[in-house]
């Protein structure tokens, strides 16, 4: 547990978020960790391939109907089977810090 190797802390979350792929494809998810350069994203989406380096813009809604736009890239991409189903986890890094 103790070595968390960020910079900069983030906080519990659950954000919907919508994924858009750079060269195409998009699905839904949610936002399970923010910090001011990055987030971790879960979806059941399995279809849609995904890998480290791939470019992504995401639509966070935050509490209430605020949204956030904010693009980056995906930095690793985790799958595991869980209650029967496949779940993904794709850790993101923002382009630019978010002001949260």
């Amino acid at each position: 547990m103790g070595d968390d190797k960020r910079a900069h802390q983030r906080q519990t979350a659950t954000y919907p978020v919508h994924v858009g792929l750079e060269g195409g494809g998009a699905f839904d998810g949610v936002v399970e960790n923010i910090g001011t350069l990055g987030a971790l994203i879960a979806t059941n989406e399995i279809e849609v391939p995904l890998d480290s380096g791939q470019r992504v813009s995401l639509r966070i809604l935050l509490d209430g109907d605020q949204g956030i736009d904010v693009s980056g890239e995906i930095i690793r991409v985790e799958q595991e089977l869980a209650a029967g189903e496949i779940r993904r986890a794709l850790a993101v890094r923002f382009d630019e810090p978010l002001d949260l």
